[in-house]
């Protein structure tokens, strides 16, 4: 039905509706009011899952992404990049598709960072986070981080419990220690972050240069010294149920050692 009588009822209505919504409620103007406004959109979010020899897992896994989307009425897509994988990752990506699947596809091994830079790219909605092809951080932890996430704030996360021993705990400890002392890199976290994507635009993402897992911390860096506000929620993690965990080998290391002098030198 077409109302041909009577107001109009356009953008600059509904925003006088909600100032004098605020007034009633007496919410602050100003972030808080843009906050709830904002809020009051259906969200809008990719799932962006990292990929390697996954077959076991990358099925459950967009479906976590899915039974998210889902519960929470927002437009969602799952955007799968296969970094090279040796076995079904792709075709079973594929398969799991109900027309909310994307697959990107590399050639060859090309690491966690190129990943990431490569679905964050390709992402089509409102808010974007990465998520393990292997589950240990599930979809389900997104669902509570969106309430706080807004075009200004990043949320971040922090584990609860590591989830891959205590030898891995370690190691990523040490691994903050120096990209924070060494690298230069103040943005701290542990397992995903949700973003909106307009930050893509705000910096020069080629700048965040790893190819590793380093380039997280880059691309958050990068936000940080734009403006952005950062805020962290602690979660629950999970044991790795199918396939075999990643060891991180001597040459890795070496790799990431080098590359956090490298970012360092151009800080």
């Amino acid at each position: 039905m077409v109302l041909t009588h009577g107001p109009r009822f356009g953008f600059e209505t509904l925003w006088v509706w909600l100032d004098n919504l605020r007034a009633a409620l007496r919410i602050p103007c100003g972030g808080d009011f843009v906050r709830v406004a904002h809020n009051l959109r259906r969200p809008s979010i990719s799932f962006v899952l990292l990929a390697y020899n996954e077959q076991d897992c990358i099925a459950q896994a967009i479906s976590d992404c899915r039974q998210v989307g889902r519960s929470l009425k927002a437009d969602y897509e799952v955007l799968v990049v296969d970094d090279g994988s040796s076995d079904r990752t792709k075709e079973w990506a594929e398969q799991a598709s109900e027309g909310d699947v994307r697959v990107i596809a590399h050639s060859t091994n090309l690491g966690m960072g190129a990943s990431m830079r490569d679905g964050y790219l390709a992402a089509r909605c409102d808010y974007i986070a990465h998520l393990p092809g292997d589950r240990q951080v599930r979809a389900e932890v997104l669902a509570g981080m969106l309430s706080d996430c807004s075009p200004q704030n990043i949320v971040l996360t922090k584990f609860l419990n590591p989830p891959s021993g205590r030898r891995r705990a370690i190691m990523s400890v040490a691994f903050r220690l120096l990209t924070h002392h060494i690298g230069g890199l103040e943005v701290d976290f542990a397992g995903t972050y949700l973003f909106h994507r307009d930050w893509l635009e705000r910096v020069d993402v080629a700048a965040a240069s790893s190819d590793t897992f380093l380039f997280s911390f880059q691309l958050l860096e990068l936000f940080r010294r734009a403006g952005a506000n950062f805020s962290v929620v602690r979660i629950q993690t999970h044991l790795r149920e199918m396939g075999a965990s990643r060891v991180a080998t001597p040459s890795r290391i070496a790799r990431m050692f080098l590359e956090i002098g490298k970012s360092r030198m151009r800080s």
